[in-house]
């Protein structure tokens, strides 16, 4: 594996011994990551100082330091005591840097002496002077930027990803709905954030994806590569997932060629082969092969409206409003329900609809009617086209 690739973040939160006592205490404070805000006294400044942000991020349960030097990549072996810290010999990225403050913060990492923690702040004093860090999860309200919007991959573990326009994956941060989604070229994908904040990312695993055979043998490797994404930077348009183990994947920012309120990039479509006939208002007509008969405990009639454009779909339980995404290719289908409203509703439609929702892995569409099968190609539920 190629050494300008290396793994950067491993954080493991469990709860371990501290020292040489003999009680469990939670993470031991210097566990975690920490931004630099100081160094030798003075206040760093991203772009004056270095392109980055300096981070270090410590995991004593590993014995494992990682981080950026401003410009370059790291990772060694740390061994921490009650506020003494000893860091050893790093191996790092060799991109060329045109500031010389990468090497001195280097420098500094190699003459540590010791260490205290004061409130969200690390202080960390060398043989020359000393370094102030601030915890990742407060350096957050200041300045660092968040991914949102368009992202267009341009490479993967170090190797440019040359493709056609129309089949250039791209991924999508909808940070208000805590959801990334995206194309690899041949099939769409979706991933629930469980977490982000100022570096790190937390996806959940497996992807959600559809299911079309694709000649590009790289998209195995793609999702694989997204399912292991672990942090994150920015630099200017261009934004860098590393990954679980080493490696990274390289997106440059497109959101700004979305004009408007235009929900995908240009020449970023939905899959070709999706059913365009979905595209529509479909009325309940069974669930569960129980026929849909309008009383007093409903509303509303039972509707779902799918917009192809955007992925997201919307309607009614009978009783709520919902929205939700999807991801669909020829006859495969699989739907996320999402925000719905929250009124108190009798019987059992509303369940046994968003199950049914749920369930949904293929759909077929004849006569004016939409049915949606489960895994086992049993029919979940039948609607009808609402002119």
């Amino acid at each position: 594996m190629k050494t300008d690739y290396l793994f950067i973040k491993l954080l493991l939160f469990t709860l371990i011994g501290f020292g040489q006592t003999t009680s469990l205490l939670a993470t031991p404070p210097i566990d975690g990551t920490w931004v630099l805000y100081t160094f030798n006294g003075e206040r760093f400044t991203q772009g004056e100082t270095a392109p980055k942000h300096p981070i270090l991020m410590v995991d004593t349960t590993t014995g494992r330091i990682a981080g950026n030097d401003g410009c370059n990549n790291f990772n060694g072996a740390v061994e921490v005591n009650e506020d003494t810290i000893e860091i050893g010999l790093l191996a790092s990225t060799m991109m060329a840097c045109q500031s010389e403050f990468p090497d001195r913060f280097a420098k500094a990492l190699g003459a540590v002496m010791s260490y205290r923690i004061e409130g969200e702040h690390l202080i960390v004093k060398t043989r020359e002077g000393s370094m102030r860090f601030t915890r990742e999860a407060s350096f957050l309200a200041s300045t660092l930027a968040r991914p949102h919007g368009y992202w267009i991959l341009q490479s993967a573990m170090g190797e440019s990803w040359e493709s056609d326009r129309a089949n250039t994956p791209f991924i999508r941060f909808e940070l208000d709905t805590q959801t990334l989604t995206g194309f690899s070229g041949c099939n769409t994908f979706e991933a629930t954030i469980n977490k982000i904040s100022a570096f790190s990312i937390d996806l959940e695993r497996p992807l959600a994806l559809t299911r079309k055979a694709c000649p590009d043998t790289r998209e195995v490797d793609l999702f694989d590569a997204i399912e292991k994404a672990r942090s994150f930077s920015i630099n200017g348009n261009t934004l860098t997932l590393f990954l679980q183990g080493g490696g990274t994947l390289d997106f440059r920012d497109e959101s700004a060629q979305v004009g408007g309120d235009s929900p995908r990039p240009a020449n970023m479509p939905y899959p070709e082969d999706a059913d365009l006939r979905l595209n529509d208002i479909w009325a309940l007509v069974a669930v569960f092969g129980n026929p849909f008969e309008p009383s007093r405990e409903n509303h509303q009639h039972p509707m779902i409206e799918f917009h192809l454009r955007d992925m997201r779909a919307m309607g009614n339980t009978g009783c709520n409003q919902f929205s939700a995404s999807f991801l669909t290719s020829e006859n495969q289908l699989k739907i996320d329900p999402g925000a719905m409203t929250r009124r108190m509703c009798p019987g059992d439609l509303e369940t046994n609809f968003l199950r049914a929702l749920r369930e949904t892995t293929s759909f077929t569409i004849a006569n004016l009617r939409l049915n949606l099968m489960n895994a086992e190609g049993e029919t979940v539920m039948v609607f009808r086209k609402v002119d």
